[in-house]
């Protein structure tokens, strides 16, 4: 089970009954969110922000944020989502 707090922190069921905080970045996304993206070389942190077209990543969780491509046809890393 996944919720979201008023404070917008995503929280995920662990298998011993609690939860556990998820950072926003790595829950599922889906098309129509705005977001934030890295765009590589991920070491120069160019950051473009847009309306999500597509989900990449198949994962329903990821550690270094979703990799999804904006409608404008750029493709990054998920870094903050609006």
């Amino acid at each position: 089970m996944e919720y979201q707090s008023p404070k917008g922190y995503f929280y995920k069921e662990t298998q011993s009954g609690g939860f556990k905080r998820i950072p926003s970045y790595a829950s599922t996304p889906k098309p129509g969110m705005k977001v934030e993206i890295i765009i590589k070389p991920y070491h120069k942190k160019v950051l473009i922000t847009g309306i999500i077209k597509d989900v990449l990543t198949k994962k329903k969780y990821h550690s270094r944020g979703h990799k999804v491509r904006l409608t404008d046809g750029k493709i990054g890393r998920i870094v903050k989502v609006f």
